[in-house]
């Protein structure tokens, strides 16, 4: 399945290279916006797993079903889906708009509640981050880990920037508290992105609440298997409804549970 995975993230990638950038739709929030390119590789990555995995299926057999960010009202307990993919055919659709090259493509299968694989595939540099679960997390087939900084003295964060206000008013409180103890604070506008860039050790920590399952499905995993964490400040353990997501190496995390504490009763 991993090279399936793979194989289908890569070519996703690579379609949107081509495709449009018109603007087709709009979704809540400011410059959240679907493009021509979202709905082709959102196409595209359907139809070929509903293809490999669902039409040769015995039909007493659970379906393989997809939750995606363009048509995720379909699905409605995607939780309790034996057989889950979680897609996001154009992670940075802002980026890509303005055509700022920070965009990914971002695939992950989950088996009864269990992140099994995940993919994420930059087209412009042509990274390749994907993870098995128990075997470890790669770029372009290299293995990689997260830093093991214990301080954010001359580190780099992400700290990311929501479309909706109510959203964004709760994530930037914790840049300016990261900047005190000396860390860059950057966004990079591709949740997808900003969690491979943690598993690789360009960035330290990433933080953003109003992210949605399929901004994390596949990151959360590459994370871990490059020995990080990836938690919710709401204490929610169940990643298909977070609401807030920070990704780093154990030390950094309880470092902000720590000295964010003051803030933190916003997202409980």
């Amino acid at each position: 399945m991993i090279d399936f995975l793979i194989a289908i993230t890569r070519e996703a990638g690579e379609r949107v290279l081509y495709e449009s950038r018109r603007i087709k739709g709009k979704k809540e929030g400011g410059g959240n916006w679907i493009t021509g390119a979202d709905l082709a590789s959102e196409k595209y990555l359907t139809d070929t797993i509903h293809q490999a995995y669902n039409m040769h299926r015995i039909l007493s057999d659970p379906g393989y079903e997809v939750l995606s960010e363009e048509t995720h009202n379909v699905l409605k307990n995607p939780e309790k889906e034996p057989h889950l993919w979680v897609i996001d055919p154009l992670d940075g659709t802002t980026n890509f708009t303005f055509k700022l090259p920070l965009i990914a493509i971002s695939v992950a299968y989950i088996e009864n509640s269990l992140t099994q694989c995940g993919s994420v595939y930059d087209p412009f540099r042509r990274e390749l981050f994907w993870a098995q679960r128990n075997k470890g997390a790669f770029l372009n087939g290299n293995r990689i880990r997260v830093r093991r900084a214990k301080n954010f003295s001359g580190s780099l964060v992400n700290i990311g920037c929501p479309y909706k206000h109510e959203d964004f008013i709760k994530t930037y409180p914790l840049g300016e508290v990261l900047h005190a103890q000396g860390a860059r604070v950057v966004n990079l506008g591709t949740a997808a992105l900003e969690l491979s860039y943690v598993a690789c050790g360009r960035l330290s920590l990433y933080f953003e609440a109003g992210l949605k399952p399929w901004d994390v499905a596949a990151g959360k995993l590459i994370v871990e298997e490059a020995g990080g964490y990836v938690e919710s400040l709401s204490g929610n353990s169940n990643f298909l409804s977070f609401e807030n997501v920070i990704a780093s190496n154990r030390s950094l995390i309880n470092k902000v549970k720590k000295t964010f504490r003051p803030l933190e009763s916003k997202f409980r």
